[in-house]
C-alpha cells in the first residue's frame, strides 16, 4: 500500500458523518523499496452515517 489515509468529515454540523479510505494498494514482489508490481490500483471507499444509524456507501 502507499499513499494511504483514512479519516472522517462532519457534513451539515453533524447531520451525517462520512469515514473514508483511500490509497494505492499494489501486489507483487518488492523487497526493501524495489520490485516487480503485478497491479496496481487506486482504492476510494467513503461510508456514511446518520444519527439514527442509517449507514450507506458513496
Amino acid at each position: 500500500m502507499s499513499n494511504w489515509e483514512t479519516g472522517t468529515t462532519v457534513i451539515n454540523n453533524g447531520e451525517y458523518c462520512r469515514a473514508y479510505a483511500r490509497g494505492n494498494f499494489h501486489w507483487g514482489i518488492e523487497y526493501e523499496g524495489n520490485g516487480l508490481v503485478v497491479q496496481d490500483e487506486y482504492v476510494d471507499l467513503r461510508v456514511s452515517v446518520t444519527r439514527n444509524g442509517d449507514v450507506w456507501k458513496n
